[in-house]
C-alpha cells in the first residue's frame, strides 16, 4: 500500500481524495468533454491515465513547473499589472 501526503499547512496545495487539484482536473475535464461529445467513458480513463503520467512527470521537477511553463509560453492569464508579456525575453530597466 502506497502512502500519500496529506497537508499540514494552509499553503498546500488543494487535494481531492488522494489527488492535487492540478492532477484532479484532466479526469473531471475528461468526463465534462467526454460528456459534450459523447464519449465519457473513454475520455475520463484517458484523464485517469494522463494523471498518473502527469504524477510520475511532475516528482523530479519543482512545485508550480507547470504554472512556471504556461506563463512562459504565454497560456496563463495576467492577474495585475506586474506581469510582463510572457514573449519578452529581454527586459530593459
Amino acid at each position: 500500500m502506497s502512502q500519500y501526503m496529506l497537508p499540514r499547512t494552509v499553503d498546500e496545495p488543494i487535494q481531492i481524495l488522494f489527488w492535487r487539484l492540478d492532477e484532479a482536473l484532466l479526469p473531471i475535464l475528461g468526463v465534462m468533454i467526454g460528456g459534450i461529445i459523447g464519449y465519457m467513458l473513454p475520455l475520463f480513463f484517458g484523464g485517469v491515465l494522463f494523471s498518473f503520467v502527469y504524477m510520475r512527470l511532475r516528482l523530479g521537477m519543482p512545485e508550480m513547473y507547470v504554472v512556471h511553463l504556461a506563463y512562459w509560453n504565454g497560456l496563463y492569464p495576467d492577474r495585475g499589472h506586474s506581469f510582463i508579456n510572457a514573449f519578452e525575453r529581454e527586459v530593459e530597466a
